[in-house]
């Protein structure tokens, strides 16, 4: 229950940050250099907030104090309690420096920290549990497989610059500016590939057009979106839920394992239990 209700309250925390940082974006690009002058400033259009953040910040604050006198020195060990302690940290920091300066813009960021807290709405549903931690397997995955993405668009694009460029450069572009040097250098070609194969914004802009004019530079455009479009792109995915799959059957055994470990420290309760009934030490509870 505990749980749920800090679940709701940090929800009602994001509102508060949405609703301050859109009055925030309203002030710019007129009043970057003097945001004591613009009208849209949370501090004019929504004065509540700052005492909804002050309050919001008590409450995390006695939750982690009553945390750490439970658990004392085992408080410590655990990564939600640092990411509670970090999150009241960083407020009353950024409370302090707004009893100093009002407009201290450079320390907004610490408002945004309270966002971590986001990660214990994980702890009070299973199936969101199950969802981040899938997310959280695939993060590896997704780095060598960034890794590898990147050095395939590097290895076609010295082929697009040496040769498809060369043709692209002599095209006509009327309604695009950068088109015609959309190859002119190993990082442009990367970007242009990236864009067209990997994103899939506006393939035929330049790749018809090319493919008209030297039909032979097909072979490139063609080879280009089978390798990074329909085959690394699908084989990360295919990681990915390979991955995602290797962590729910760990999280299943882990919370077997958990519910075994809580069966045997009730039996040794009730052990203990019986012992303590067990007045005259004959084997048998004793009852007075």
């Amino acid at each position: 229950v505990f749980e749920t209700f800090m679940a709701v309250l940090i929800t009602f925390n994001v509102i508060v940050i949405i609703i301050e940082t859109d009055a925030t974006a309203k002030c710019y690009p007129a009043f970057e250099n003097r945001m004591t002058d613009c009208p849209h400033d949370p501090l004019v259009v929504v004065p509540w907030a700052e005492t909804v953040n002050v309050v919001l910040l008590m409450f995390y604050s006695a939750e982690a104090c009553m945390r750490l006198y439970v658990e004392r020195f085992s408080f410590f060990g655990n990564s939600w309690n640092l990411v509670d302690l970090f999150v009241v940290i960083t407020g009353w920091a950024c409370a302090v420096v707004g009893v100093i300066s009002k407009h201290f813009t450079h320390f907004r960021f610490f408002r945004v920290a309270r966002l971590t807290r986001l990660a214990r709405m994980v702890l009070c549903f299973r199936e969101l549990h199950m969802l981040v931690s899938g997310c959280v397997s695939a993060l590896r995955t997704l780095f060598w497989g960034g890794l590898m993405m990147f050095g395939l668009l590097v290895m076609w694009a010295i082929l697009f610059v040496e040769y498809v460029h060369p043709v692209n450069s002599m095209i006509e572009y009327l309604d695009c500016d950068r088109c015609h040097r959309g190859f002119s250098s190993v990082m442009s070609a990367v970007l242009t590939l990236f864009q067209q194969v990997v994103a899939g914004d506006s393939w035929g802009l330049l790749s018809i057009p090319v493919i008209e004019e030297a039909p032979g530079v097909a072979v490139l455009v063609i080879g280009a979106m089978l390798t990074l479009s329909l085959g690394l792109t699908n084989l990360i995915l295919a990681v990915i839920v390979e991955r995602a799959s290797e962590t729910r059957e760990r999280d299943v055994h882990e919370t077997l394992k958990a519910k075994e470990d809580e069966h045997i420290r009730q039996e040794l309760l009730l052990m203990e239990l019986c012992k303590r009934m067990d007045t005259d030490q004959d084997g048998k509870m004793s009852i007075a």
